[in-house]
């Protein structure tokens, strides 16, 4: 499920600590900008990654460099 459709699910629901329910319920939270990256980068929207990396404090090549391994991990976790 992309990570975009999980906030019409309750923090309940998932049995989430308070503060990822929350965020994930769309209530604004200090996890909310790092939320708001992963689907930006769902999204492949260039222009508001680059915003988030640098309001949350984060070097642009560590955030690609991130998503690309944690890619490359659910291929060989999952077999794809």
């Amino acid at each position: 499920m992309p990570c975009w459709d999980v906030h019409r699910r309750t923090d309940q629901e998932l049995a989430l600590p308070w503060e990822i329910g929350k965020t994930l319920s769309g209530m604004e939270t200090s996890l909310s900008p790092v939320y708001r990256l992963a689907i930006a980068f769902e999204r492949v929207d260039w222009n508001l990654i680059a915003h988030l990396e640098k309001q949350i404090g984060i070097p642009g090549r560590s955030t690609a460099e991130a998503y690309n391994e944690a890619v490359l991990w659910s291929r060989q976790v999952f077999s794809i």
